[in-house]
C-alpha cells in the first residue's frame, strides 16, 4: 500500500494493464463451466434448479 501511495503513477499504470488483462477474460459457458452459489464449492455432477427466494433459482442437488 505505502508503495502505491508513493508511486501513483505506477499503480494507475498497473491497474491499465490488468483492467485490459481482465477484459480479455472469456465466460465459460456450457459443459465448460458451472454457475455456483459459493464459488468455494463445486457442484454435484447431476443439478436441477430449485426456488430459492420469491423470482429466483438456484442450482441444488
Amino acid at each position: 500500500v505505502n508503495n502505491n501511495l508513493k508511486n501513483a503513477t505506477k499503480w494507475a499504470q498497473l491497474f491499465a494493464q490488468a483492467m485490459v488483462k481482465m477484459g480479455k477474460i472469456q465466460p465459460i459457458t456450457g459443459k465448460n463451466g458451472q454457475i455456483r452459489k459459493n464459488c468455494a464449492l463445486i457442484n454435484p455432477s447431476s443439478i436441477e434448479l430449485v426456488p430459492e427466494e420469491e423470482g429466483s433459482q438456484v442450482a441444488a442437488s
